[in-house]
């Protein structure tokens, strides 16, 4: 899943727009500020993965077992009560 995530950001326009402006600037603007990108190249919004617009990956992402995957970890756990 990690692999299709990436395979998939690093095919994305909005993900080749962030890693342009990121790696030409010093400075940042609004529009990119709580964007970065972790050590293995995944581009993420205020920690979180970013998901490209796929809805193939994004049936795969919710088939899975959210809570024992560490690549979701920190994602919002709902409350059951």
């Amino acid at each position: 899943l990690r692999e299709k995530i990436l395979t998939l950001q690093r095919d994305d326009d909005w993900y080749k727009e962030v890693e342009d402006f990121i790696g030409q600037n010093t400075m940042m603007v609004p529009r990119f500020e709580e964007f970065t990108f972790d050590d293995d190249g995944f581009l993420r919004f205020r920690g979180r993965i970013y998901v490209p617009p796929d809805d193939e990956l994004r049936m795969l992402i919710l088939s899975q077992d959210c809570f024992t995957m560490p690549i979701f970890y920190g994602t919002h756990v709902p409350s059951l009560s």
